[in-house]
């Protein structure tokens, strides 16, 4: 009998057993430990991601491969103020990179700008190394959580209220952006 896969589920098939997989962040600092590679490196460089990526994977059997670890590539690539991670923790946004909705505009060469380069290096390495046996699940932000780093969770929110059309333009502009770099 064929051994069920996540690509068995992902195709819609049936499958025989339990599937140990995960889309969401599983870092632990056992596994930082335990593959030598940790926070904070491990945020910008393309090796040490890789390989504590795919801890989850080799030591913990997870069928399955995420990264980036965070949810700031896309905001700290359009400006927005970070605090920087620690072992521990990972960057968050403390400084929208907007002053308002009007001025919220997707450079042509974002994807050159911030830590997304060494993000696609460690998923292409990856993907190298494992090609079509483990699924490699890239992280992004979603569409109103990166209007709010990028403008303000307060003025997102009060948006909805008092500027709905302008605040649904901007969830599609930035909707948009997440299809791309999908």
């Amino acid at each position: 009998m064929k051994q069920s896969s996540v690509f068995d589920l992902f195709d819609g098939q049936e499958i025989a057993r339990p599937i140990c997989s995960s889309p969401v962040v599983n870092v632990t600092l056992e596994q930082m430990d335990l593959c030598g590679s940790s926070y904070p490196e491990a945020f910008s460089h393309p090796t040490q991601m890789a390989n504590l990526a795919e801890s989850a994977h080799t030591l913990a059997g997870f069928e399955g491969i995420r990264l980036p670890f965070d949810l700031c590539i896309e905001a700290e690539a359009l400006g927005c103020g970070i605090k920087p991670p620690g072992r521990e923790t990972p960057p968050s946004v403390v400084k929208p990179a907007f002053e308002n909705f009007n001025s919220l505009k997707m450079p042509p060469e974002i994807f050159s700008r911030g830590r997304f380069g060494g993000v696609f290096e460690a998923a292409a390495g990856l993907r190298k190394k494992y090609e079509k046996s483990v699924p490699i699940y890239g992280g992004i932000t979603g569409p109103f959580s990166l209007a709010g780093h990028l403008c303000g969770a307060n003025k997102l929110l009060k948006g909805t209220i008092k500027n709905p059309e302008t605040v649904k333009n901007v969830l599609k502009s930035v909707g948009e952006f997440n299809i791309v770099i999908l």
